[in-house]
């Protein structure tokens, strides 16, 4: 079984990094992708660099269409400011 391919939106956030956190844990859940607003310090960094783990190759990105089209999951942590800007990509 492969593992489900997951994007976080609002990933710079309180419980967007949580998620961040706890899923490299899991053999059975991949992030293979980070988004949030353009103005979060989050953006351009490394998403295991931002919740305190070893570099992972994952890059926050601020752009809503950079979510793989072939992900499984995505787990939205956004505030209703963007929320009308990511539906246009979803």
């Amino acid at each position: 079984m492969s593992a489900v391919r997951v994007v976080v939106y609002g990933a710079g956030g309180r419980m967007g990094r949580q998620i961040l956190t706890l899923v490299p844990g899991d053999t059975e859940i991949r992030v293979v992708g980070a988004i949030d607003r353009a103005d979060s310090t989050a953006v351009g960094g490394d998403a295991g660099v931002l919740v305190g783990r070893t570099p992972s190759g994952l890059v926050v990105s601020a752009d809503t269409g950079a979510a793989p089209p072939d992900c499984d999951v995505v787990i939205d942590f956004t505030t209703r400011a963007i929320e009308k800007q990511m539906q246009r990509h979803l």
